[in-house]
């Protein structure tokens, strides 16, 4: 998994993962990508913190990761159009890795 440090994101990290107190226009796109109600963060914090959805966001260009996304890709790809079942398989892996 990649750790990311909280220098250079506008202040010391706080006891909550929340980095300085001014907004930071890419960890809210973030926020609103991974928890636009809101909801997520309220019934599970620790998942939600700025260094949480950093964390998140670097397991998209991690090799590892992308490298194993592939493997499960070449598994279900058949060279035809894709069904609703391999759809939600993908979209389920994604989702456990994210």
């Amino acid at each position: 998994m990649v750790m990311l440090s909280s220098s250079g994101l506008g202040g010391a990290s706080s006891r909550n993962g929340s980095f300085g107190s001014k907004s930071n226009p890419f960890i809210d796109e973030l926020r609103q990508q991974f928890d636009p109600s809101g909801e997520g963060a309220k019934h599970n914090s620790i998942h939600y913190t700025d260094k949480a959805l950093l964390q998140r966001e670097a397991l998209r260009f991690d090799k590892d990761v992308l490298h194993e996304l592939n493997r499960i890709w070449k598994l279900v790809d058949t060279g035809k159009t894709m069904s609703f079942w391999c759809v939600g398989l993908l979209l389920g892996c994604c989702w456990v890795v994210v």
